[in-house]
Order: C-alpha cells, then sequence, then structure tokens
C-alpha cells in the first residue's frame, strides 16, 4: 500500500498562499449579486487550520483584481493586514498577521468583507441583450485553473479542499456547486430595484477552490433522471432535456459500476448560455455545459459523460497541483483530465460497444496531433508533467493533458491487462478520495498494487515512466478499432483526387447513414491533405452535403476550417457569424486562427465587435492567438529564404542600419501605408514626409516580393529636399551624406501599379543599376520564434553592420554615423 501523507513543503508554484502552514478547512461565502454594477459584495469566511506550532504568524492568501474593504480575526477586527504588490500572472498576495501564531490543530477564523471588481476573471455578466429571451441578466463563474482569487482570497491550489457554505441574495434563481437548501428570507427592492431571496447551499465533501461556482439567471429545471435535474433558460428546457434524458441515468450506472458509488447525491447540469468558453466545467453537483452540446441529434452528449467522470477524477482524486494536471481550460492536470477521458471513453463502451472506445479515441488523437504542432513537439506544454513556474496555466490549456494522458492509461490497461486494470481502479480512488496527489504519488500506487502479481509487475518493469512524465511531443500511436471510420476514410479519398484527374463530384447520399460524429472524422481527414481542397470542392462539398447549414457545431464549423484553408470566400462570413454565436474556445479559437490568414481585416472586425461577448479568459487566449498568428504571417518563405516582418524598434537582435522608403508630397503617407499592408508589416513610425522605417530583413523581403531594382543615385546631404515621386534607400555615413538608391523606372511602375497608385513622373538616376537581392551570401536563416516574441535570433546577410556601430533606434536615429558595408556572410546572434 502507498503511504499517503500531506506534504510539509509548497508544491504547488501557481499560488502564493503559504498553504504549508495553514490549511482551509471550511469556506463560507455570504454574497449578494448586484446585477446593476455588476460585482459581488459581502463577506467570505475562512476556517484555517494551523499546521505549526505558533511558528506562522502570518496567512497569506490569494487575490486578483479584488476590493478588500475589512478583516476580522476570530470575530475581532484587524489593522493588520496588507493586500501586496501584484506578482502577475498569480495576483496579490494579501498578509494577515496573527499574533502570537497558533497552536497546531486549532483553527483561526478569518472574515474578509470584500468586492469584486470589472476586472474580475472569474465572472462573466450578460445583459438582457446577451440572453437568448432578452428578458434578465446573467452572470456565472468559470474558476478553473487560478482565477477563483478574484472572488474571494483564498488558498487558490487544487492542494488545498475545504467544504463550503454558500448564502447568495439574488433577484434572479442561482445554482452553487453543492446541494440546495432552497430559497428564503425575501428582501424588497430598494429605489424601484427588484427584490432578492437569499439562496442557499452546502457542499460537505471538501473540493479545491476552482470548483467553487456560482450561476444566477433567468433559469428554468426540468428532471432528466432519478436523481438529476437539467436546468436552463425556459426557452431552451425542451430541447435540453431530450438531449440529455435518455442517457443521463445510464452514464451514472456505467461509471458506479466501473469506480464505485457516486457520493455526491444529486448530479445537475445547467446549460449556461454561448459566451461559456469550455465544453463542460466539472463544478460538484452541478456541471455547467455548453448549448453547442445541444445539437438535436444527442450526438455530443459524450461531454457529460466526461463531466461526470470528474465527479471521481479530479473532484474526488484531485492532482496536486496544475503542473501535473494542465487545467481544462487553462492547464488541467493528466491526472485529472487524462483519468477522466479515459473513464469516459470506458462509459462509451459500455453503452454503445467497445468500437466507440476506439472510435473516440481516433478524434482525440487528431485533436492531440493538432495540439502539438500547435505548440511545436519539443514544447514543455506537450508533456504530461509540465513546469509551471512563473507561467499562467491558462497558457497551458489544451487537449494534450486530455489525450495524452488517456494514452498513458490505455497503455498501461494494454500491458497490464483489462482484467487486472479494471480492479486497480477502484482501489486507486478509493485510496486517493478527498485527496490529492501528483504523478510520483500515481506511480507509486500502481507499483504498489501490481507487486503480489508477478505477472503484472514484470510487465510494469518495462514502462519507461521518464520518457512519458517528460518527454515532449506525441507518445506511441496505438492501433486502433478503425471499423467506424473505415466508411469516413474512404469517402475522404475520394476527395483528395490527384491534380491529373478531375474534381470529386459529390452526391447526398455520400454520407447517408453516417453519425454526426462519423462526418466530424471525415472533415478532420480532409483537414489533414496535403494538398488543400480548391475553393470549387470547398463550394461544391457544402451545398451538396449542406454542413454549414448543420445544428451540430462540431460539424459547421470543422467544415468551416476546410472552407478556410481551401480559400474558399464564400465560407468567410459564415465562419466570422459562427464566431459571434458561441464563445466555446474548442471552435472559437481554431476558426480566428485559420480566418486570420485569409482575411486580416474581417478577422480583427469580428473579434472588435464580439470580445465582449467572449468570457474573459476566452477572449484573452484569442488575443494572444491572434498577436502570434499575425507575426506568423509576416513570416514568408520566398525562393527557399524565410522573410519576417518586423519594425527594427521591436528587432533589438538586428544590428542594422535604418532603411527608409521615402515619398514625396501628399502621396507620402498613402504609398506608406499601401506599402505596408501590402507586405503585412506594421510600419515602425511615420517620419515627415511619411517615410516608413524597415529593418533589412523587411527590406530584402520587400525586394522579392515587388521584384525591386535600386539605382544608386549622386550623394547628398541627409536632409535634402525628397525627390518627387521617388523612393529612395539611403544611410547615413560618418560624413553625415546619404548616398540615395532609386527605384529604377521599371521598378518604380510595377511598385505604383501593385499598389494600385497612379505613378507621377519618374526622374531617372545616375548610375548603372544594381539588383539587391538573396544569393549564396544573403540567405537569412529560418526564424526561431519563441512563444514570448517573433523576433528572430539568428540572421545572416552580406550587408552588416558592425556592433561598434550599431547603436542608436528608431526614435534618434537621425543622429548617428552609420556606413552600409558589405561583408563576408556572419552570424548575428545574441
Amino acid at each position: 500500500m502507498a503511504s499517503i501523507s500531506v506534504p510539509s513543503v509548497t508544491r504547488d508554484p501557481n499560488t502564493l498562499s503559504n498553504y504549508s502552514n495553514w490549511r482551509t478547512k471550511h469556506t463560507i461565502a455570504d454574497l449578494a449579486i448586484d446585477f446593476k454594477n455588476q460585482k459581488l459584495t459581502g463577506t467570505v469566511t475562512l476556517e484555517l487550520e494551523s499546521t505549526t506550532e505558533k511558528e506562522s504568524k502570518e496567512i497569506i492568501l490569494d487575490t486578483s483584481f479584488l476590493d478588500v474593504k475589512e478583516i476580522s480575526i476570530n470575530g475581532e477586527k484587524s489593522k493588520d493586514w496588507q493586500v501586496k504588490d501584484r506578482f502577475e500572472p498569480y495576483g496579490s498576495p494579501l498578509s494577515i498577521r496573527i499574533p502570537g501564531g497558533a497552536a497546531k490543530g486549532s483553527i483561526v477564523a478569518l472574515a474578509i468583507v470584500l468586492s469584486t471588481t470589472e476586472k474580475c476573471t472569474a465572472l462573466q455578466w450578460l445583459t438582457p441583450a446577451q440572453t437568448s429571451n432578452k428578458k434578465f441578466p446573467y452572470m456565472f463563474s468559470q474558476c478553473q485553473a487560478i482565477h477563483s482569487r478574484s472572488i474571494f482570497p483564498c488558498q487558490d491550489t487544487p492542494h488545498v479542499k475545504s467544504t463550503y457554505g454558500f448564502h447568495i441574495r439574488s433577484p434572479l434563481p442561482v445554482v452553487a456547486s453543492g446541494l440546495s437548501r432552497g430559497a428564503t428570507s425575501f428582501e424588497h427592492g430598494k429605489d424601484g430595484e427588484a427584490g432578492t431571496l437569499l439562496y442557499s447551499f452546502h457542499q460537505e465533501i471538501p473540493i479545491p477552490s476552482y470548483l467553487f461556482a456560482l450561476a444566477a439567471g433567468d433559469l428554468a429545471t426540468a428532471s432528466i433522471g432519478p436523481r438529476s435535474l437539467i436546468i436552463t433558460g425556459p426557452e431552451e428546457l425542451q430541447g435540453a432535456k431530450f438531449e440529455l434524458e435518455i442517457d443521463m441515468e445510464k452514464f451514472l450506472e456505467v461509471a458506479e459500476k466501473l469506480v464505485f458509488p457516486y457520493v455526491w447525491t444529486q448530479y445537475n447540469v445547467v446549460i449556461l448560455p454561448p459566451s461559456f468558453p469550455f465544453g463542460g466545467m466539472e463544478n460538484p453537483n452541478v456541471t455547467f455545459a455548453t448549448p453547442t452540446i445541444i445539437s438535436g441529434d444527442r450526438e455530443n452528449i459524450d461531454v457529460i459523460a466526461h463531466e461526470l467522470s470528474h465527479s471521481w477524477s479530479g473532484n474526488l482524486v484531485t492532482n496536486a497541483s496544475w503542473e501535473h494536471l494542465k487545467y481544462l481550460a487553462n492547464s488541467r492536470s493528466w491526472l485529472n483530465e487524462g483519468w477522466t477521458t479515459y473513464l469516459e471513453r470506458r462509459i462509451q463502451a459500455s453503452i454503445h460497444g467497445e468500437p466507440h472506445r476506439d472510435f473516440s479515441a481516433i478524434i482525440g488523437w487528431k485533436a492531440l496531433e493538432d495540439s502539438v504542432k500547435l505548440y511545436g513537439d519539443d514544447h514543455e506544454f506537450t508533456k504530461l508533467v509540465i513546469d509551471l513556474k512563473g507561467k499562467d496555466p491558462d497558457d497551458a490549456f489544451s487537449s494534450i493533458p486530455y489525450e495524452k494522458g488517456f494514452h498513458f492509461l490505455y497503455y498501461l490497461e494494454k500491458i497490464v491487462g483489462k482484467s487486472a486494470w479494471d480492479k486497480f481502479i477502484p482501489h486507486y480512488f478509493t485510496t486517493w478520495s478527498r485527496k490529492s496527489l501528483d504523478s510520483y504519488d500515481f506511480k507509486s500506487t500502481l507499483l504498489d498494487y501490481f507487486s503480489s502479481d508477478t505477472t503484472a509487475s514484470k510487465a510494469l518493469q518495462s514502462v519507461d515512466w521518464n520518457t512519458w512524465f517528460y518527454n515532449p511531443g506525441l507518445p506511441p500511436k496505438p492501433k486502433f478499432d478503425t471499423s467506424m471510420v473505415d466508411k469516413c476514410y474512404a469517402l475522404a479519398t475520394k476527395w483528395e483526387s490527384p491534380p491529373t484527374q478531375q474534381d470529386y463530384k459529390p452526391q447526398a447520399s455520400d454520407i447517408e447513414g453516417l453519425t454526426g460524429n462519423q462526418i466530424v472524422v471525415f472533415l478532420e481527414k480532409v483537414l489533414l491533405f496535403t494538398t488543400p481542397l480548391s475553393a470549387t470542392q470547398s463550394q461544391a462539398m457544402g451545398t451538396t452535403y449542406e454542413f454549414a447549414k448543420s445544428r451540430n457545431i462540431e460539424i459547421s464549423s470543422r467544415y468551416f476550417g476546410v472552407g478556410l484553408t481551401a480559400k474558399d470566400e464564400t465560407v468567410y462570413e459564415p465562419a466570422a457569424k459562427l464566431l459571434g454565436e458561441v464563445g466555446r474556445m474548442k471552435f472559437v479559437r481554431p476558426l480566428y486562427r485559420k480566418l486570420v490568414l485569409v482575411d486580416k481585416k474581417l478577422t480583427l472586425e469580428t473579434f472588435e465587435k464580439n470580445k465582449d461577448f467572449y468570457h474573459p479568459i476566452c477572449k484573452g487566449l484569442v488575443e494572444k492567438d491572434l498577436k502570434d498568428a499575425v507575426s506568423q504571417a509576416e513570416k514568408e518563405v520566398i525562393n527557399g529564404h524565410t522573410y519576417s516582418a518586423i519594425p527594427l524598434q521591436f528587432s533589438p537582435l538586428f544590428f542594422s542600419v535604418p532603411f527608409y522608403f521615402n515619398t514625396s508630397y501628399v502621396r507620402s503617407l498613402q504609398c506608406a501605408k499601401a506599402l505596408a499592408d501590402g507586405i503585412s508589416v506594421k510600419p515602425s513610425r511615420y517620419w515627415l514626409a511619411g517615410a516608413m522605417q524597415l529593418d533589412k530583413e523587411t527590406l530584402f523581403r520587400l525586394f522579392h516580393i515587388y521584384e525591386l531594382s535600386f539605382i544608386p543615385s549622386v550623394a547628398r546631404t541627409a536632409h535634402s529636399p525628397a525627390i518627387p515621386a521617388s523612393f529612395l534607400l539611403f544611410d547615413h555615413n560618418e560624413d553625415t551624406k546619404a548616398y540615395d538608391y532609386r527605384l529604377d523606372e521599371g521598378s518604380y511602375l510595377r511598385l505604383m501599379k501593385r499598389l494600385s497608385l497612379k505613378p507621377q513622373d519618374y526622374i531617372p538616376g545616375n548610375a548603372p543599376q544594381t539588383k539587391l537581392v538573396p544569393s549564396a551570401h544573403l540567405n537569412p536563416d529560418e526564424s526561431h520564434h519563441s512563444s514570448d516574441s517573433a523576433a528572430p535570433t539568428t540572421i545572416q546577410s552580406n550587408l552588416q553592420v558592425p556592433r561598434d556601430q550599431a547603436q542608436g533606434n528608431s526614435d534618434d536615429s537621425h543622429g548617428k554615423t552609420y556606413r552600409l558595408q558589405r561583408r563576408t556572410p556572419t552570424s548575428l546572434s545574441t
């Protein structure tokens, strides 16, 4: 039997609290929901147990953008507390002095009067206009991974579990992550405001802070089983009831046989507004779910099987930190999400048959490949056990902990044997019930359990634990049962016609008999084509199969992905429209990434229009995605060379002279803007006469895109008047003169045509034509981009500036002296 003990040192790097000295045992939330001002106000009381013998005389709690007004210690007001400076991304630690400390095992009660603020990252407030019936406002929370601290001060780590009491005053019905005790104590509203009721809930099973959940709005309720309710808007109630009532109790019964009886009494489902950023959130007693699972065909309710499985994996047995977890919408651990995905697929197999488990795993493998490709196969976040020190767990959100975690458990099942493995499952969950563990605890528990089983123990000796825990990238791909996907793959093969053959002519009968999830597999196979479909093929697929009209967003969103990859302009607007109707990141983030590559203007307009519709977590991650996508779009491979358009002032690794493209008169700014748009680069600044400063690599890239040649002109001073209708390339030398390189006439006329501008009179130069083009001696290396910067770490060129002359920036370069020199290629790196 694996020994289990509470460690004496902090293991979670994503909390600022001193939870090794104090442990929250019970939390009481007395809060009022203020829809008008969009905030929660009231008192939260924490009962903390001292784990030392009067050694700690300070309690430190996590907070983020909270307005803390007053604190009492054991009923006595205290002035000896301080909200310290913010430490990104973890917030501001709240320090409360405890004079004399406390005896080991004794309880200190902290009553904290507070209010949330407009910067709260856990709450989303919807106006009546943002709800389906346009009648009442709505509010819901999403606290995973580290957002509870923006609602109330707490030890915001999955390593600490507490029981909870909720007393929530609201003018609209409330649900919370506990069992309801009803509504009491009606109070009349003031100044014409609606009256309020006090809604009470209790959670007697200790849970981590990320499972604290509230929602309030115009809610209606119906039964979907002997111990389950569906809760949603009145207009959506019957559709949601239809979707879930057949399978809800079946899911519960199968899970109980696989693990052990459900301990939370009720399992209810709240269908939230469409801005909810996830498929589901496993709040105890009351799963929050996306409305995208309500598709009218019962094809997407496996999300509920997944969230139900969390009632054992995650809610009862919890990862000790987000490093061993990788949080759901932000960085769920494989111990939470891998186990949950495994149990979800076992439920599917029990109800629908074993082939359904591999069918789901095949869909999951595609999602895993996409995530690894997005991060890069050597990225930290593609490991099972990740390093989150100094990182925001939200940034680590992907399918990796779900799918790579599933495949690790699936692998262990195969080598141990399913019969033996099925006996380990309840042992594991019983051993760690109501506790937190890490990957090493899991390993120890597994090896100890099978130590008396010679066959299984020998098989486990072959497990390369370090590779599974710490190697980035994809795990070994198992051999799946493909019986449910073969038809999907066969149809995809017909669409992947060689260029020498005619395009496939689709018929509506092609997809007769296919389930929604089989169509998803077909579309994902199409997305993997080496050569994307043409726009014509995309249109034929959409017209014949009517994918764009599907109520099943799993289908329509993937079809839009196919169309965007095909640069089919008929899907641009429908995709943008969908982005204003759903906030689930599974669909929103991939669509934005694809749309920005084909229509940056529409993408940015769509995001600007809908950003307040998205939950703060979704909004923040999409902003990062778009920033990264735009940076990537500014990289182009031309004639085998990689060029990145990066303004000089953001390119500290470039030791290059300032180059200027200058035009004259009122057309200067117009030309500069058009030029910038044409090469997908934001100008670093506009100078007098509208010149645009470019870094050297961008300049070389520009030569190739527009096929430009330059003619050296006469020497002139740096401040000579601009020559009409000419683009000038010049560098400052130590004599404070500049040697102009004027576009030759053909280049000038081509450029004006490409920019849709009317050329003015061309003034010829008086020197032979000189072309500046990449060659064997001018080969910028392919740029390596980190997640934080688009700046390449190395560039190679035969136009170099000595380090001792590489001074200044875009703000003061007019006062510097530089000489453009030709040299043997030299690598410049930091």
